[in-house]
């Protein structure tokens, strides 16, 4: 088998593991009855807002460096990350443990870019990038459907305590009343790369930080205005640059629902009554919605061109006018539903370079940025999550 393609095939399987975290959907829920005394305007005001700063500001060295470095460095850092996220969440007690957790976490989260950015370090034929994205795109989200729907199955069918899902992330040993924990998929995951890379000698000498020595050696002025010219020839297309601008747009609102859905499902479940116990199936759904639609795109060629205004027009009207219902609703039903839509309506069209990928998601951080410091952070408006 070709080397390229077994790479891409392992980075696909990675791309599955690295998602199984059946405690997500429940997360907020964790952390205001797992004996902490966190209440959720705690969560939405001092906890929260910390994975967006932390994002924001590790986003960008990682998006410099990891294109030095050939990606792989900073994919297995962010497994770490992803460790310290579980051990601070599973041992923390206070608000500042709880800081460092979204801190862990935003470090994690912006070495995606490196994991999406990998594979066109390895693919050279540029008409295999989109069917190749579209496969990881499919597998990560796979992943997440699965890994939520069991969750959803443990907590309505086995009652399951939220800290034994943890469980089924963690591998613990238990000696003497010690509990060491090891994040199986990460181990997994990491077990896969690293050995995968070593029977590969043309592809270990890919991955070889040689390009960090020279971005050292020539100085950075000459690596900035190489990058700068690299942002010139991608964004010379106005049409690119509109598609960028939609998808930072998009992104960003995406993302800040994400991180406030589950306080908002909390928050419309004491209103009505109603314990929140669908939060697994609703993002299994949403996930297997997102993985339909990334594995779809690659057979779809439309000239978007000429259908990419109406497009735009079209999706960021149905956003708005979903979100504006999920404020007012008072019905947790109505509020999963909405919340499936909208990620629904939120498709990334990814069939760019990962420079474009990671500069994108960057404008888009900036843009949630400064939202979250405005409507959410305590420092600003610090508003209720509905008003949010």
């Amino acid at each position: 088998m070709n080397l390229r393609v077994l790479a891409v095939i392992v980075l696909i399987v990675y791309g599955f593991f690295k998602e199984f975290r059946p405690v997500l959907p429940y997360f907020n829920e964790y952390l205001t009855t797992s004996g902490r005394n966190f209440t959720d305007e705690m969560l939405n005001h001092e906890v929260y807002p910390v994975w967006t700063y932390s994002y924001l500001a590790f986003l960008l060295p990682v998006l410099l460096l990891s294109d030095f470095t050939r990606h792989f460095i900073f994919v297995i850092l962010g497994n770490c990350a992803q460790l310290g996220t579980m051990i601070s969440m599973i041992f923390g007690t206070s608000i500042m443990a709880m800081k460092f957790m979204e801190i862990f976490y935003g470090f994690a989260t912006a070495c995606e870019v490196s994991y999406m950015s990998f594979v066109y370090s390895i693919v050279e034929n540029d008409k295999s990038y989109q069917k190749i994205t579209s496969w990881m795109r499919t597998s990560i989200l796979a992943g997440m459907s699965s890994s939520f729907a069991v969750g959803q199955v443990s907590r309505s069918y086995f009652s399951f305590p939220l800290f034994d899902l943890q469980i089924l992330l963690l591998a613990g040993i238990n000696d003497l009343d010690i509990h060491g924990y090891i994040s199986l998929a990460a181990v997994v995951a990491s077990f896969m790369l690293i050995s995968s890379l070593r029977c590969w000698p043309q592809l270990r000498h890919r991955t070889k930080p040689k390009h960090l020595k020279k971005f050292f050696s020539n100085g950075l002025l000459n690596a900035y205005l190489n990058l700068c010219k690299r942002f010139k020839n991608c964004y010379n297309s106005v049409f690119l640059a509109k598609w960028s601008m939609f998808w930072a747009l998009s992104t960003c609102g995406h993302l800040q629902v994400s991180n406030f859905v589950q306080n908002l499902w909390s928050t419309i479940g004491e209103e009505s009554g109603m314990s929140v116990a669908y939060n697994g199936v609703t993002e299994a759904i949403n996930a297997l919605m997102g993985a339909a639609g990334a594995f779809i795109v690659q057979y779809i060629h439309l000239n978007w061109y000429l259908v990419g205004d109406s497009y735009l027009f079209i999706v960021l009207c149905l956003q708005a006018a979903l979100l504006i219902v999920v404020s007012r609703t008072s019905s947790l039903l109505i509020a999963y539903i909405l919340h499936v839509l909208i990620a629904t309506a939120t498709i990334r069209h990814t069939k760019h370079h990962g420079l474009i990928f990671g500069a994108n998601a960057f404008i888009s951080l900036c843009l949630q940025t400064v939202l979250t410091l405005i409507v959410a952070d305590s420092n600003g408006l610090a508003l209720p999550v509905k008003a949010q």
